[in-house]
C-alpha cells in the first residue's frame, strides 16, 4: 500500500498546488529540508518542475533535469539531488549518515517523480 505522502506527482495527479505556486510559498517561507544543501537541492527540483510544466506536475528523466541544470549555469546534476535521492552526513554535532525520504520515485527504468511528502515540505 502507497501511503499518501509517497504518492508519485505526474500529470495524472489531482495534488491540488502547482510547483509554480508552491515556489510562489517558498519565497514567502522558505522550506526546510534539514540541511542547507538538501533545501537548495529541493529549490532547484522545484523551479525545473515549475519551469517546464505549465500543466503542473509532471515525471522526469534525469537527463532532463541534466540539462535544466546546466541552462541554468548550475554546478551539476548532483546540485539538485542532493540528500533527495540519496544519504547524506549530517555534519552538524554528532556525525551520522541520513538516510533520504521519500522525496523522489523511480518510476521505471529511467524516469522519476517527485512525491507529495516533498511538496507538502513547501507547505509547511
Amino acid at each position: 500500500m502507497i501511503d499518501r505522502l509517497t504518492k508519485p506527482l505526474t500529470r495524472f495527479s489531482s495534488y491540488s498546488v502547482s510547483p509554480a505556486l508552491l515556489r510562489e510559498y517558498d519565497k514567502k517561507k522558505p522550506a526546510s529540508f534539514g540541511k542547507c544543501e538538501v533545501d537548495a537541492a529541493a529549490r532547484i527540483l522545484l523551479n525545473f518542475l515549475a519551469d517546464t510544466s505549465s500543466e503542473g506536475w509532471r515525471s522526469f528523466t534525469l537527463e532532463e533535469l541534466g540539462n535544466y541544470c546546466k541552462s541554468k549555469s548550475l554546478p551539476s546534476l548532483g546540485s539538485a539531488l542532493f540528500g533527495l535521492i540519496c544519504g547524506w552526513l549530517d555534519d552538524g554535532g554528532i556525525p551520522s549518515l541520513r538516510e533520504p525520504l521519500p522525496y523522489i520515485l523511480q518510476l521505471d527504468e529511467s524516469t522519476f517523480a517527485v512525491t507529495e511528502l516533498f511538496a507538502e515540505k513547501f507547505r509547511q
